[in-house]
């Protein structure tokens, strides 16, 4: 038989089948419960309504950070603050608040003329009040006096403390001040006063240079020349050199010549902001007990504590 043929054929017995089971149900009775059973079935499916979907619980999200390769590598060391060592023979407790702020930068043992400087660092903020500071050696201590800040040129020279600045030097000289028992804050007219006392070391010849070019032009020559050669240089015309300008032509000149002294300086110039320098000079007016070959000096705090050491 073809295809077809075998396909109708298993149709018509399907068929045939299904109408002999109905028939055999309806005598015995059976067909109707079968409508009945189905019936009542969707009736009650009905009553209950429609069905509900069981409630499903949100889904959480969980993000998982990723995993870090372990490194063998040790971690980076914290930053630790600079441990001060104390020179030997020194501990911790005996350094001074100022140790190593301010240091020895020389010592030149003399039978002439010993000194001593001392050196404030440039890199601090804060002023050092250093007065009653100690310089101490193998055989002897050397006090730390007090000096005249502003010394005018009229009037009384009040002595006060040291008070070191940045940048600042205090150089102390064994032998006598030439202004006695006066020591001294240096300032830009300083100079001046070399005209009137010997000073040893003689004090720093830098003045101001207070020519007016264009005010001396009327002036002769000569007197221009002399004028010119004096600017910057804090020297005073001795009364030769006046003597020298005093003819006719350079009587104007000698109003000029007037002009080079402490006193002209100081009241031209007191109040510049550069007027006072950062450097002090100190005439002990003794020897200090050092050994002219080697000595170790001590810088000590007014409390005793250590400040700086220098060897020779």
């Amino acid at each position: 038989m073809s295809g077809p043929v075998v396909i109708v054929f298993a149709l018509i017995l399907a068929v045939g089948t299904l109408s002999i089971s109905l028939v055999d149900l309806h005598k015995k009775g059976e067909l109707g419960q079968l409508f009945s059973f189905s019936t009542s079935t969707a009736v009650a499916r009905l009553k209950e309504g429609p069905q509900t979907k069981p409630k499903l619980e949100p889904v959480v999200s969980v993000s998982v950070a990723p995993r870090v390769p372990i490194s063998n590598e040790p971690p980076p060391a914290t930053p630790q603050k600079p441990q001060i060592e104390p020179p030997p023979g020194f501990t911790l407790r005996e350094l001074s608040p100022y140790y190593q702020k301010i240091r020895i930068s020389s010592v030149n043992p003399s039978s002439g003329q010993t000194s001593f400087t001392l050196r404030f660092a440039a890199s601090e903020k804060e002023p050092i009040n250093v007065t009653r500071w100690r310089l101490r050696a193998n055989h002897g201590d050397t006090l730390i006096p007090h000096a005249v800040q502003d010394f005018q040129p009229f009037g009384s020279a009040q002595d006060t403390d040291i008070v070191l600045v940045p940048n600042g030097t205090l150089s102390l000289f064994s032998n006598q001040s030439a202004i006695p028992g006066k020591n001294l804050r240096l300032n830009k007219c300083i100079g001046y006063l070399n005209n009137m006392y010997l000073f040893r070391p003689a004090l720093p010849n830098t003045c101001p240079n207070d020519v007016d070019r264009y005010a001396i032009s009327r002036y002769s020559g000569k007197c221009q020349s002399f004028l010119l050669s004096m600017g910057g240089g804090c020297r005073t015309p001795t009364p030769q050199e006046k003597n020298q300008l005093s003819a006719p032509p350079d009587v104007a000149c000698q109003n000029e010549l007037e002009k080079f002294t402490y006193t002209n300086c100081y009241t031209k110039h007191r109040y510049d902001l550069d007027f006072f320098s950062p450097n002090w000079y100190v005439w002990l007016g003794r020897e200090p007990s050092l050994d002219p070959s080697h000595d170790r000096i001590l810088l000590l705090d007014a409390e005793g504590l250590l400040v700086d050491v220098y060897l020779y």
